[in-house]
């Protein structure tokens, strides 16, 4: 690591953190930081010509309160891997962390700003980016912006972008827990973004976000600037988030790095970090990972308990690790317990019969959608107490149009994160599970509701509809309630893990729609894609792969087995077979 060295002039302090390629200088002044420098260590440097925006104000009982930010010098803290600058306000009283920290000895340097209530009344906080830049660039330099769609649904035939960037350019890319492809619209990103200097070397830098919640980047460039942000997306607004006395409000994650080598060079860096900062150590270790997988969904919801017996047998047989029993299996939707007709033995049984014959046990499970099952412990939207966790009220006489898919709780209200604790340890424990994975809209992205934690609609602005089988909810609070919900997606699966450290996780959100760090950090592999077809899976591969290690990327193949399956794998099959993780 670069030593630290912060310096005493009278107006600012300044200090550098750096891994082994990429290096950056800070400096505080009285009322803002800023960012200096972004280098590549031994080559090109970035200088930034803007502070950090600390809030200018915020929102007490209904009035706009300015906010004077000052330096606490003696709170800051230079450090050999990480600088953290804090600023206060006395009125009303705000303590920000503007924190940098190196977590690997290469790859890129992470920041987050957390902004703490230290008062006795609730605020309310405009939006706060993660970061935001304004590079002094050469007028005439030649630059190329690169970026990669989620391969949601059907990949796209283009699905990687790299396009010249001129004077005058602007660009925004955004990313969500449901990617929906739209028609003669951009696709959502893998919240990533690539700049480089195309000839020569390729060298330049590249900024991501490590969060699943409604996020965007921006870009543009204009004479000897090239300006942009990263972290939470402003639309829908006004955005603002409630933030109660000793409360804690923390910008996503963002991560800055320097490369050369064009996309290759800064993905190459990417894997190792991905691997070595946000996976999971333990799953890394094993040797297994990552495991060949039958997958019942080849059969789609008529699975049924001889079937899953039938398939376990073959998949011993053909040396897979892997028995997924995929949906189908459950009463209805919101009622996570085993149909009696179709597994009248209960999943347990199906789960040691899997151990049994030397393979592990993976369970799909939509477990945020709640359905009309007036059974105990199903999430009924009729049920008054669970009626207040959904994102809206049913429509009248409403009833789900598909299998598996019905209305979603909202996670960011404390009953409803506490009933989906305890329904995935029930899960997990009662099921014998070695995998879960979790489908669907889990993250919600907007509310009806004026009681939830996350900010009330403004009614002007709301728009409730049904689409794809989903009640949705776009309103003014769309980027708050999924900022809340994701909080309690990253808290509840922290927990989760910790009880059950073996326990394997796969994003799949209705195929690649959920692909982002900030899931990297808290499951061990992707669905990238809902389609299975040879060139979707190809596609879908390599576009992540430019980003994400292969082994987290499960890509997914039809057998023409008399028993229908989806054989998957965590990396494309040749790559497994020569042990490329």
């Amino acid at each position: 690591m670069m030593p630290v060295a912060p310096a005493y002039d009278g107006r600012a302090v300044a200090g550098e953190l750096a891994s082994a390629d990429t290096a950056i200088a800070v400096e505080a002044g009285e009322q803002a930081p800023r960012l200096t420098t972004l280098r590549l260590r031994g080559a090109s440097v970035w200088k930034n010509r803007t502070d950090e925006a600390l809030p200018d104000h915020v929102e007490v009982r209904g009035v706009a309160q300015p906010l004077v930010w000052r330096l606490d010098r003696a709170s800051s803290r230079f450090e050999s891997r990480q600088i953290e600058l804090v600023y206060t306000t006395e009125s009303p009283r705000l303590n920000l962390v503007w924190r940098w920290r190196v977590r690997a000895a290469y790859g890129p340097i992470e920041h987050t700003l957390l902004i703490r209530n230290l008062g006795k009344e609730t605020l309310w906080l405009p939006l706060q980016p993660s970061f935001r830049f304004d590079w002094v660039i050469d007028p005439q330099s030649a630059l190329e912006r690169f970026w990669v769609e989620k391969g949601a649904d059907s990949p796209s035939v283009q699905g990687t972008h790299l396009d010249a960037l001129h004077d005058g350019d602007a660009w925004e890319g955004t990313s969500s827990t449901y990617a929906r492809p739209i028609a003669n619209q951009p696709r959502e990103m893998i919240p990533y973004l690539m700049v480089e200097e195309p000839g020569g070397a390729r060298r330049g830098w590249y900024v991501g976000i490590e969060f699943s919640g409604r996020t965007r980047i921006t870009l543009r460039r204009e004479a000897a600037s090239l300006r942009g942000e990263a972290g939470l997306n402003p639309v829908p607004g006004p955005y603002r988030t409630r933030l109660p006395p000793g409360g804690i409000f923390a910008t996503p994650t963002i991560f800055i790095g320097a490369f050369r080598g064009g996309a290759d060079g800064a993905g190459n860096i990417l894997h190792r970090w991905v691997r070595e900062v946000l996976n999971n150590p333990r799953t890394l270790a094993d040797p297994s990972y990552p495991l060949m997988v039958n997958n019942s969904w080849g059969n789609g919801m008529v699975v049924e308990e001889t079937l899953a017996r039938r398939m376990i047998v073959d998949s011993a047989q053909l040396g897979l690790e892997m028995f997924h029993l995929d949906a189908g299996w459950f009463r209805d939707v919101g009622d996570w317990q085993a149909d009696p007709a179709k597994f009248p033995h209960g999943i347990a049984s199906v789960a040691d019969f899997a151990h049994r014959h030397g393979l592990r046990f993976g369970l799909w499970i939509d477990w945020t959608q709640a359905g009309t099952s007036n059974r105990p412990g199903a999430l009924n939207v009729h049920d008054p107490a669970i009626r207040d966790w959904l994102i809206a009220d049913p429509p009248a006489g409403w009833k789900h149009s598909e299998p598996f898919k019905g209305i979603t709780i909202d996670l960011g209200v404390p009953a409803a994160k506490a009933w989906a604790e305890n329904e995935l340890e029930r899960t997990v424990s009662d099921y014998h599970l070695d995998m879960l994975e979790h489908d669907g809209y889990l993250v919600a992205q907007g509310s009806s509701r004026a009681d939830h934690l996350a900010a009330p609609p403004q009614a002007s602005s709301e728009r409730v509809y049904e689409d794809s089988g989903y009640l949705w909810v776009d309103s003014s609070n769309s980027t708050d309630v999924s900022y809340h919900a994701t909080r309690a997606y990253y808290e509840l699966y922290e927990r989760l893990r910790a009880r059950h450290p073996q326990l394997l996780l796969e994003v799949c959100n209705d195929g690649g729609r959920m692909v982002d760090f900030g899931s990297a950090a808290h499951a061990d592999y992707f669905s990238i894609t809902d389609t299975y077809d040879p060139l979707s899976n190809r596609r879908a591969f390599y576009d992540a792969s430019h980003v994400l290690p292969p082994a987290m990327l499960d890509v997914t193949w039809q057998s023409g087995r008399r028993r229908t399956s989806r054989i998957s794998a965590t990396c494309c099959a040749a790559a497994c077979s020569a042990g490329f993780r």
